[in-house]
C-alpha cells in the first residue's frame, strides 16, 4: 500500500474511538499476487517482464547473503537482503481490512498502480535506482 495510505490509516487506528484496544489490518483490499505484483512494478517502471521462472531457493538465499555482504560494504541498503527474502517466504499472506473498513472507515484511496508509479518516481528523484 502506498505510504499516504499506510500514515491515514495509522492515524485512524490511532485516534478513532472504535480502534481502542483492537487491532487492524491497514492494506489494500485487492489481494495481489507475486506474479501481479512483479508485473506492476515492472510496468510502474515502463518495462515489461518477460521470463517469469521459479528460482531455486538456494540460489535466492545465497543472493541475498551477498546482497547482506554487499549493504556492509558499500553501507547501502542493496535490493536483495536476507530480510527481504524472508518476507517473500511464505507461500501466501492472507490479512483482512475488513474490520478497519467497518470500525474506522477505512479503504485505500491510492491504488497499487498509481502508488507504484509515484514510489517509482520517489527513488529516481533521490537516485536510488
Amino acid at each position: 500500500m502506498h505510504v499516504e495510505d499506510l500514515a491515514r490509516g495509522v492515524e485512524l487506528a490511532s485516534t478513532h474511538a472504535n480502534a481502542i484496544r483492537r487491532t487492524y489490518f491497514v492494506a489494500n483490499s485487492e489481494p495481489v499476487q507475486w506474479r501481479d505484483l512483479f508485473r506492476a512494478t515492472a510496468l510502474s517502471a515502463r518495462r515489461h517482464v518477460r521470463v517469469d521462472i521459479e528460482v531455486p531457493a538456494w540460489l535466492v538465499r545465497a543472493a541475498a547473503t551477498g546482497g547482506d555482504v554487499l549493504s556492509l560494504l558499500v553501507r547501502r541498503a542493496s535490493l536483495l537482503t536476507s530480510e527481504k527474502i524472508a518476507l517473500a517466504a511464505p507461500r501466501f499472506w492472507i490479512c483482512s481490512t475488513e474490520r478497519a473498513r467497518w470500525e474506522l472507515g477505512f479503504t485505500a484511496a491510492i491504488s497499487l498502480s498509481d502508488g507504484l508509479a509515484d514510489t517509482y518516481r520517489w527513488y529516481r528523484e533521490r537516485n536510488w535506482l
